[in-house]
């Protein structure tokens, strides 16, 4: 959340959850910002007149430059990272990422005099991974950088979704692809037109996983297509098999609709395509692809999970018995803040997954809830993974669960 200063200077930041969150203050023109780290506390009212200092110090240098391909052409819609040498995973100014013009050129913060790791890589509508592209001294701006012809993306990828015909007369919903690139990259997500054509690009050269997403039928895989320099791509036509309904119904142990439950779907394992559920009063309705889905809760509804199979042009009704749960917050600890992106997996005695969750860089606690009993909490970073069992008490105040960190520097 944030808030603008009025005249005064003065602000308000209202219904602010409890738990670990920092507060930041910046102003634009002078350049100057505070930031303070604190734990909230239910029902309190806490005040913070935050002093500015100046971001930059007189010794600082101006950081521009340009960025050109191997013929000298300029290089617009990117976007170019200066590697923090004390902090690989640094991405406070000037280390996060600085947009590169249509022209080409480039300009951001001051930064303290020296030699720097520069990492580009380029933005929507391009596709592609990130690149090194060598040290830099910052006395030598404005720089010239380089980026090799093999990184710059240069093809484009073409291809048609066909929607099985008993659902042709189903409207016009929108039809997206995925276009995932193999190993480091940014994926992007394409709108198909009417007749389900799409296009993505320009892209790098490699090789890209393609998906297809629909309320009409679902999350599908389309399947692996190589693309190389300088070529235009076509992945023909996909026509996505007949989908299955699959209606939940949300009640609690005495058979009561629960109409304040969520719940989200997605195959068993490592699959990482989804689905859409549309809920209202309790019942979450979608269209998926046939074959196996786990149903689980999200948000603050107490954490469970059902396996359901969904068949083809049939429709799949499941009753999902919501359990009590018990009101506890994972806690976020400042070492894990200035830690990049986790992912934290809460899974249930049986090793049955209830929960995946992201935590960035910055990240503030999390309120959720699960039945009382043990469980396995995960956590997996660019460290390694760790591993701790919580046993989830009742009790009067929520409970606080503290995030296992991967030893840094470990795998």
């Amino acid at each position: 959340m944030r808030a603008t200063t009025d005249a005064e200077g003065c602000y308000l930041l209202s219904q602010v959850m409890a738990g670990n969150a920092v507060l930041q203050a910046w102003h634009g023109t002078s350049r100057s910002k505070a930031r303070i780290a604190r734990e909230f506390v239910e029902g309190e009212t806490f005040v913070w007149d935050a002093e500015l200092e100046p971001e930059e110090e007189a010794s600082w240098q101006r950081f521009e430059g340009s960025l050109v391909d191997e013929d000298g052409e300029p290089l617009g819609s990117w976007e170019l990272r200066v590697g923090d040498p004390r902090n690989a995973r640094n991405r406070e100014a000037p280390y996060n990422r600085i947009h590169v013009g249509d022209t080409g050129t480039f300009r951001t913060n001051r930064v303290a005099p020296g030699t720097y790791e520069l990492f580009v890589q380029p933005v929507q509508p391009k596709i592609g991974g990130e690149v090194g592209v060598g040290k830099f001294d910052v006395a030598s701006c404005p720089l010239r950088i380089v980026v090799p012809r093999a990184n710059v993306p240069t093809s484009r990828l073409r291809g048609r979704v066909v929607a099985p015909p008993a659902l042709a007369l189903a409207g016009n919903p929108r039809c997206y692809v995925w276009v995932l690139p193999e190993g480091a990259g940014r994926a992007d997500r394409v709108k198909c037109d009417a007749e389900g054509r799409y296009e993505a690009g320009p892209l790098q050269r490699g090789r890209y996983r393609l998906r297809t997403e629909s309320s009409l039928f679902g999350d599908l895989s389309i399947g692996v297509i190589e693309v190389v320099d300088g070529r235009d791509v076509d992945a023909g036509t996909f026509e996505a098999p007949m989908p299955g309904t699959l209606v939940v119904t949300m009640v609690d142990a005495q058979g009561t609709r629960r109409a304040d439950a969520w719940v989200q779907v997605r195959p068993p394992g490592d699959d990482q395509r989804g689905g859409s559920l549309e809920h209202k009063d309790g019942i979450a309705r979608g269209n998926l692809a046939p074959g196996r889905w786990r149903v689980a809760t999200r948000d603050l509804t107490p954490m469970a999970a059902i396996d359901v199979d969904v068949r083809s042009g049939e429709t799949t009704d499941v009753r999902f018995v919501i359990p009590d749960g018990v009101p506890f917050v994972l806690r976020v600890s400042q070492a894990a803040q200035e830690r990049g992106r986790m992912q934290v997996r809460w899974l249930g005695a049986d090793g049955t997954l209830l929960r995946e969750l992201d935590v960035r860089a910055g990240g503030t606690d999390v309120q959720l809830s699960a039945p009382a009993g043990r469980y396995s909490l995960e956590v997996v970073d660019a460290s390694g993974r760790s591993a701790a069992s919580v046993d989830l008490r009742a009790g009067t105040a929520p409970q606080a669960v503290e995030l296992p960190l991967p030893a840094a520097g470990g795998r």
